[in-house]
């Protein structure tokens, strides 16, 4: 009718009178125009939405979201429109989005930081339990963004019980492997660098490894590498060098950065023994004569109330027969093992090659018979130092029994096959003593499987394919049969196919 207003135009201007970030943030809105009272006093851009409704001929219409719902297209366009926007929008949209897609998961945020701590920081204690249950808990404000999407990616490595044993979970977990990459590539253009961006993206390294994909999670890790090194991060264990290993006690964030980057360094040598292209270089760097080892995770939380704050000492890296070595400074010691071994790959020269990886051999066999007496078979963080040193012996026999096959090699290397040989089958059989105390352990231990075990079992029963290995067959099937068995276990506790 013209010159009247039709009483559903009174409604709808009602109803558009929302403001966003007030809906975002749960607090009443003044509804005044252009821009309600918070916004003003906050200085944020300020729009308005329809509160339930949504007309299709109305451009600034959006309809409401089902919570329980991940959509289809992780574009996240959402998110990418902040950056125009105060960075408080911006952590109040990805805090929004995070807790969305974990709410779709049926979890708890409380349930997979307990999870977390207690399975993967095991293996992994990068993140510092106090820093970061404070960030989540900020006097009612929104997280960081870069915390957001930490807490995200800790979702995403440790699946819930429904996770794995629903049919459907495959599908979940991998939405929420897409969303997380979105946002995470998101933020990167959005935020600085800092330590909970660079361990956001270890874990999605982490996450695509697991997941049998060596070279997507190697092209992370180098990723995360360059933002650490732009974050300062790396600098840590440099200026160690030049401290007396007593002169002070590490202060909390010091022990979380140096852990982060060692975890850096280990996390892309341990995908470098998996990927297709091993000649390629790496980001990260480290002076093993003269750094520090990384502490432990009873450790990384040391200046908490919570926990107990007696001195962590500066072990340097060459220190085998130090007895104060935890589960991850053995790992970064193994780490160095396979550093050596990937650079003696590289040597064009044959000769020189197998010398330098006989040389390796002895250390790696020495290094691995004192951290399994250290372990005793007890589930630890030693598991994942006794995981890589076994996958490391099979590595480096299986390039010294093809190197000295090829016709390359000239000479006779019959002596170099049958200790390469020996080697192996000493490999296997320890990596069947682990599948088959895993298979017996009682189900209430936790997790305990290191995410660097699924690759020994796939290299174990790869090198069982070359037969000779075993006189009896019978044996070799069952012995086959236990390491597919324990597959089966990997995927089912780590959310994977197996």
């Amino acid at each position: 009718m013209v010159g009247g207003r039709h009483p559903d135009m009174a409604a709808d201007k009602r109803q558009i009178l929302v403001c966003i970030n007030c809906r975002s943030r749960k607090k009443k809105c003044d509804k005044r125009l252009p821009s309600c009272g918070y916004c003003v006093q906050k200085r944020l851009k300020c729009a308005y939405s329809r509160g339930t409704t949504h007309r299709q001929d109305d451009p600034f219409g959006t309809p409401e979201r089902n919570e329980a719902v991940v959509p289809e297209q992780i574009g996240l366009s959402s998110i990418l429109g902040t950056v125009l926007s105060g960075s408080e929008k911006l952590e109040i949209s990805v805090h929004a989005e995070v807790n969305r897609l974990i709410r779709s998961t049926g979890q708890f945020v409380d349930d997979i930081t307990a999870r977390y701590f207690k399975d993967v920081h095991i293996f992994l204690p990068v993140i510092a339990r106090s820093r970061f249950h404070n960030g989540l808990i900020n006097l009612g404000a929104p997280p960081s963004a870069d915390l957001s999407i930490l807490l995200l990616c800790m979702c995403l490595v440790t699946p819930g019980p429904e996770s794995r044993n629903s049919s459907s979970s495959k599908t979940s977990q991998h939405t929420i492997y897409l969303s997380a990459r979105s946002i995470f590539a998101q933020l990167q253009v959005m935020i600085s660098p800092s330590v909970s961006l660079v361990q956001a993206g270890l874990l999605l390294a982490v996450y695509e490894y697991v997941h049998g994909q060596s070279d997507r999670g190697l092209a992370t890790i180098s990723n995360s590498a360059r933002m650490a090194y732009a974050a300062r991060i790396h600098t840590l264990n440099v200026n160690l060098r030049h401290e007396e290993r007593t002169s002070r006690s590490l202060q909390p964030e010091e022990r979380e950065a140096l852990n982060t980057w060692w975890a850096l360094i280990i996390w892309e040598r341990t995908m470098m023994l998996e990927v297709n292209t091993q000649d390629q270089p790496l980001i990260t760097s480290v002076r093993p004569e003269n750094a520090a080892l990384p502490t432990e995770p009873e450790s990384i939380d040391q200046g908490d109330p919570m926990f107990s704050n007696t001195p962590v000492p500066k072990i340097l890296v060459p220190s085998p027969h130090e007895g104060n070595v935890g589960g991850f400074g053995r790992l970064a010691q193994a780490i160095m093992l396979v550093d050596q071994i990937l650079k003696a790959f590289s040597i064009c020269d044959v000769a020189a090659r197998l010398s330098a990886l006989h040389n390796i051999n002895t250390s790696l066999q020495s290094f691995l018979g004192m951290v399994v007496k250290q372990h005793s078979g007890k589930p630890s963080s030693y598991c994942s130092a006794v995981v890589i040193a076994i996958r490391s012996l099979l590595s480096l026999h299986g390039h010294i029994i093809q190197l000295t096959s090829a016709e390359i090699a000239g000479g006779d290397n019959h002596a170099d096959n049958t200790n390469s040989f020996a080697a192996i089958r000493t490999g296997i059989t320890m990596t069947l003593d682990i599948a088959e105390w895993h298979e017996a352990r009682p189900p209430h231990m936790g997790l305990m499987l290191p995410p660097n075990y699924v690759y020994l079992l796939r290299a174990t029963l790869s090198h069982m394919e070359l037969g000779s290995l075993f006189e009896d067959e019978h044996q070799a099937q069952d012995s086959r049969k236990c390491l597919e068995r324990s597959l089966v276990k990997f995927g089912r506790l780590w959310g994977t196919a197996g």
